[in-house]
C-alpha cells in the first residue's frame, strides 16, 4: 500500500517561509532558533526524533536532538555520526525505525548533518527529501548569519573601544598642550612684551632711533600672543575644566566668531556639570560646529541652546545661513564637512549620546546632541539654571 506523503505542498511552503525567518533573525539565540525549526520538523513529519549534528574542530558532534531524552540505538546513532558520508544525502532502516540524514551546507562546503527518525512503515517521499534539504540549507544560513553577525558585533565593540582610546589619548594631549602653552607660553610672551615697554620707556632717544625695528618686533610679538591664544583655545580652554562647559563655550563662542562679523546668542536654561568625558565631548562638537559656520553658512546669527529635559542633557548649534543637504554630505565624506559631520556623530555614538543634523540650502543648520544624564556621575550636583 503506498502511504499517502505527510507533508502537503502548503505545508511545505509555510515552512520555507518558517525556516527563511529563522535565518533573517541573525541576533538571536542559536541554539533557541535551531530548537523551533527541529521541533516544527518533529510535528510536521510526525517524526520520533529529529537531530542536528555539526562539524566543530574537525569533529562531527551532536549539536541538538528532539526529544532530548528519546534512547537512540547504538547502530543507528553510529550511521547517523559518521562523517565519511559527510557531504550525501542517505535514508536506510534499522529495525523498526526508518532514517533520513541531509548534509546541512554553508555554499558548497558541508558544516553538519540534519537527520530525522520515524516509523520504518512510514517511507520518506521525494516532497519530504526536497523539504529536510531545504531545512538544512536554511540551518546552516542562519547559523553562519548568526556567527556573522557576532563577529560583527564584536569587530564593532573593539572599534569602540580602540576610538574611544585614540579620542581620550588625543584629548589628554590637548590639555596637556593647552596647559602648558596657557601657564607658561603665554606668560613668557606677556613678559617679553613687557620687558620691551620698559626698555622703551627707559632709553627714550635709542627708542627713537629704532622705533621702526621695535615697532615690528612689537607687532610680531602681540601677534604670536593672539596665535598663542587661538591655539589654546582649540586645544582646549581652561575654562572648561574651571568653570565649565557654559563658560567655556561662551568664550569659545564669542573669540571664534569675533572677526567673522556673526551675531553670538547663548541661552543655556541649565548649566551642568558633566563628568570629564562628556563635557569634553559637547564642548568637541559644539567647537566643530562653530567652526562649521565660520567656514561654510555664511551666516549672520549663531545661537547656542542648552537644556536638560527628563535625565538628559541637550546642545544645539543653529545658524540663520546658506544651509546644505545633509544626505549628500553624508554620503561623500571625502569633503571636510563631511568628515566633520561623520567625527561629530561618532563622538556622541561613544558616550551614548545621539546626534542629529538639520539643514535646508537657504534656511540654515541645527545641530543638535542629546545626552543621557541618568545614571551619570556627577550630573546632578550643578544644574542650577542660568540666563541668557
Amino acid at each position: 500500500m503506498t502511504i499517502e506523503p505527510f507533508i502537503q505542498k502548503n505545508q511545505i511552503s509555510m515552512l520555507r517561509q518558517f525556516t527563511c525567518l529563522m535565518a533573517c533573525q541573525a541576533n538571536d539565540d542559536a541554539d533557541e532558533q535551531a530548537n523551533r525549526v527541529l521541533q516544527a520538523l518533529l510535528e510536521l513529519l510526525g517524526a520520533n526524533m529529529v537531530g542536528l549534528y555539526w562539524v566543530q574542530h574537525d569533529k562531527l558532534l551532536l549539536r541538538l536532538q528532539l526529544p532530548a531524552d528519546f534512547n537512540l540505538a547504538d547502530p543507528l546513532r553510529q550511521i547517523l555520526n559518521n562523517r565519511t558520508w559527510l557531504d550525501e544525502m542517505r535514508a536506510g532502516q534499522v529495525g523498526d525505525l526508518a532514517w533520513l540524514a541531509v548534509p546541512t551546507r554553508i555554499g558548497s562546503i558541508p558544516v553538519g548533518r540534519l537527520w530525522v527518525v520515524r516509523p520504518a512503515e512510514q517511507t520518506f517521499s521525494s516532497e519530504e527529501r526536497e523539504l529536510l534539504t531545504l531545512v538544512g540549507h536554511q540551518l546552516a544560513a542562519a547559523q553562519e548569519n548568526l556567527r556573522l553577525y557576532r563577529e560583527v558585533a564584536r569587530l564593532a565593540e573593539r572599534r569602540g573601544a580602540l576610538l574611544r582610546r585614540i579620542i581620550n589619548a588625543q584629548d589628554e594631549r590637548c590639555r596637556r598642550v593647552s596647559r602648558e602653552l596657557h601657564d607658561e607660553i603665554s606668560p613668557s610672551l606677556a613678559a617679553l612684551r613687557i620687558d620691551l615697554e620698559t626698555t622703551l620707556a627707559a632709553h627714550p632717544e635709542a627708542a627713537q632711533a629704532l622705533r621702526p625695528h621695535l615697532e615690528r618686533v612689537r607687532v610680531g610679538l602681540e601677534r604670536t600672543m593672539d596665535e598663542v591664544s587661538r591655539i589654546v583655545l582649540d586645544l582646549r580652554p581652561a575654562l572648561l575644566e574651571d568653570h565649565g562647559l557654559v563658560a567655556a563655550l561662551r568664550w569659545y563662542g564669542t573669540e571664534r566668531l569675533r572677526a567673522s562679523n556673526v551675531n553670538f546668542h547663548v541661552n543655556a536654561a541649565c548649566a551642568p556639570r558633566l563628568p570629564g568625558h562628556l563635557e569634553t565631548t559637547v564642548y568637541r562638537i559644539a567647537q566643530e560646529a562653530i567652526t562649521n559656520v565660520v567656514h561654510h553658512a555664511a551666516a549672520r546669527n549663531l545661537w547656542l541652546e542648552l537644556a536638560c529635559p527628563d535625565h538628559s542633557f541637550t546642545l544645539i548649534v543653529r545658524d540663520d545661513g546658506c544651509g546644505f543637504d545633509v544626505e549628500t554630505i553624508l554620503a561623500q565624506p571625502t569633503g571636510m564637512q563631511g568628515i566633520g559631520l561623520f567625527g561629530m556623530k561618532e563622538r556622541a555614538a561613544l558616550v551614548g549620546g545621539e546626534l542629529t543634523v538639520q539643514s535646508t540650502p537657504g534656511q540654515g543648520t541645527s545641530v543638535q546632541i542629546t545626552l543621557p544624564l541618568k545614571g551619570q556621575a556627577g550630573n546632578g550636583q550643578n544644574q542650577n539654571p542660568v540666563g541668557r
